[in-house]
């Protein structure tokens, strides 16, 4: 059973850290684990076959300023763990009929200790793991008398494994980084105050993140890993109202794996003068229409659909944890048919979709989804193709097994970093021509292009494109509809210039994906936002209102 998450969240400032910090940390957790895996029995209750330990250790800067006013400047200490025990073997155990696999809370839970104390870590991890075992070990006992009740064989019952995977040692520490907190600082300061340049802002902000520390595993197969945990992003935040009170903001956003890395504050200025200006500039209507039509797709929107299509749909490229439900009810499992479909076209032949979870950087891009190991220890290829030329090859997989084509793949993680390569690629020009002719042979009076900036992230704007005269005009807060993969057969074509974009993706850390500039579908919907907005009346102006 795969224990709760328990982090140490202390606020400190000057942490020195020892010299010797991880191997007190590792040698820890395997003196911890080696002695769970010799010693750990409870009477009537079987041994423990597999035992894993991670830890998170991070250092967190947070600076705000608003209007050239620092807010916030902290500095916080985090330490982590994850405690996994496993009871009966690789072919049956605790997690095999259950498909709750997680434990609830531990009253008596001891915090790691945020100092190099070799027995604090190891006291940590001991009180975690003795309640885990417990857990998993009566679960299991219950899986066995559920096969003694129903007379059956494993074999003969839906279950799920647990994939062998070989050991290895991975020491991939980063080199130390020193802040300069008063740097940053003064970051965030100077580009606030920019703000002041625009009265007409009613709320504005600077935000610089920035995340630096390593992440520890080591498991009783003989997995041992260190690998760096770092990222660092800066952004900024405009908002306006219009006279019928309808809120429009928008930020940019800059990401990277260290704070020099970061933009230098006379582009960041420039950023913050066409945020700005962008923002207070007349308000570009709403998008009021019902189309359903061609429409061109451009920039960080393309990355949001196929992250989207591809790994949140119904038939989303991850293979299933589920069972199905003993009862006879439908459960998840048992919605998809996308796992029978390996080795069959499920896209147009020019599609192929690969996952390169160890690229860090495509074309001057940092690609936050990278990872060396996986949450479960497990290192994953190069490269994983999924789709190759329109033929589904295989889903990304964690160690939990329940189809025999199924492979441990090293993806417990996420997607991590997705390439999406289309064939035949046209330039922008060529693309919109098309869209217009798509439009005008299914008798439309308008085509519409669906736009996000790579670097304002506040949403997509509409551009209706006249299929008479090609004049066009700018609409905004469109809803755009959601496509599925057999929705993908109406691709008409995509830009060969492809970009990479970091997005949100369900956790701490996005995903990355590389994908075409553009891409263009015969059929997509479109349709207005239905949002009622109240308007606040102010009685007195901004005093920035001189």
């Amino acid at each position: 059973m795969t224990a709760f998450t328990i982090t140490a969240f202390t606020l400190l400032s000057g942490i020195v850290r020892s010299q010797g910090s991880d191997s007190v940390i590792i040698r820890a957790m395997h003196d911890e684990m080696k002695r769970n895996m010799t010693e750990l029995k409870y009477e009537g209750f079987e041994r423990p076959f597999y035992v894993a330990y991670s830890i998170e250790d991070r250092q967190q800067y947070t600076m705000i300023a608003v209007l050239g006013s620092l807010l916030r400047s902290s500095y916080e200490r985090q330490r982590g763990k994850n405690v996994r025990v496993l009871v009966g073997d690789y072919e049956f155990n605790d997690e095999s009929l259950d498909n709750n696999s997680f434990s609830p809370p531990e009253p008596n839970e001891i915090e790691l200790p945020l100092d190099d104390d070799y027995f604090g870590i190891r006291r940590s991890l001991w009180v975690t793991t003795d309640y885990v075992y417990k857990s998993a070990a009566r679960q299991y006992k219950q899986n066995l008398e559920v096969l003694e009740q129903k007379k059956k064989t494993i074999a003969e019952m839906p279950h799920r494994t647990f994939a062998k995977k070989p050991s290895g040692r991975i020491i991939n520490k980063a080199a130390p980084y020193t802040v300069d907190v008063p740097k940053l600082e003064n970051y965030v300061r100077v580009l606030s105050q920019e703000f002041a340049n625009y009265p007409a802002i009613e709320h504005s902000s600077v935000y610089v993140a920035f995340d630096d520390g390593h992440k520890y595993f080591v498991n009783s197969e003989g997995m041992v890993a260190i690998t760096p945990d770092r990222w660092a992003s800066v952004h900024l935040y405009a908002m306006t109202k219009t006279a019928e009170g309808e809120a429009i903001q928008e930020q940019v956003i800059h990401n990277a794996f260290t704070p020099d890395q970061l933009p230098s504050i006379e582009k960041m200025k420039e950023e913050v003068k066409r945020l700005c200006t962008y923002v207070t500039s007349a308000p570009i209507p709403r998008f009021e229409d019902e189309y359903n039509g061609p429409v061109l797709i451009v920039g960080k929107a393309v990355a949001h659909l196929f992250a989207r299509t591809l790994f949140q749909s119904k038939d989303a490229l991850i293979a299933s944890n589920m069972l199905p439900d003993p009862r006879g009810y439908r459960s998840s499992a048992d919605q998809t048919s996308i796992e029978t479909r390996i080795g069959k076209s499920i896209v147009p032949a020019g599609i192929t979709v690969r996952s390169l979870p160890h690229l860090s950087s495509f074309e001057g891009t940092p690609l936050a989804g990278s990872y060396a190991i996986d949450d479960e220890g497990v290192v994953p290829e190069n490269e994983t193709i999924l789709i190759e030329k329109g033929i589904l090859r295989t889903l990304l997989n964690d160690r939990s097994k329940i189809k025999e084509f199924e492979n441990a793949n090293g993806h417990s993680s996420g997607p991590g970093v997705i390439d999406v390569f289309i064939d035949n690629g046209s330039d922008m020009s060529v693309l919109k021509r098309a869209l217009i002719e798509e439009a005008r042979k299914d008798g439309q009076e308008y085509a519409i292009i669906l736009v996000e900036s790579p670097d304002i992230a506040g949403g997509v704007h509409a551009i209706r494109i006249s299929v008479a005269d090609g004049k066009e005009q700018t609409f905004r807060a469109p809803q755009a509809g959601n496509i599925e993969l057999k929705d993908l057969r109406e691709l008409k074509g995509a830009s060969s210039q492809r970009r990479a974009y970091n997005i949100p993706f369900g956790s701490d850390k996005p995903a990355s994906f590389i994908v075409p500039e553009a891409i263009l579908l015969k059929e997509f919907e479109v349709s207005n936002e239905n949002t009622t907005y109240f308007k606040d009346e102010q009685y007195i102006s901004s005093p920035l209102n001189k």
